[in-house]
């Protein structure tokens, strides 16, 4: 999965990837849960432009680059 050496910062080539969706509500929900992403040659989940995202309990395993959370709050997620 994905492609190495892709490092913008604003690049969607990742395992899950959620691009200018906007905003979570009740008619239009998502979430990342439960997953895991082990030897995948991307980082595992990308998130731009979106509020309100759930992400809990994934495991992420030797992916490329590492787990990064930038104003935003991820919890109950293991990266190894």
């Amino acid at each position: 999965m994905g492609q190495e050496g892709y490092i913008d910062p604003y690049d969607p080539r990742y395992v899950v990837s959620f691009v200018d969706t906007g905003g979570i509500t009740a008619n239009r929900p998502s979430y990342v849960i439960f997953n895991a992403f082990y030897h995948c040659f991307s980082p595992a989940i990308g998130v731009f432009n979106m509020a309100d995202l759930k992400i809990e309990d994934n495991v992420i395993h030797h992916t490329i680059l590492t787990c990064k959370s930038v104003l935003y709050i991820i919890t109950d997620n293991l990266s190894t």
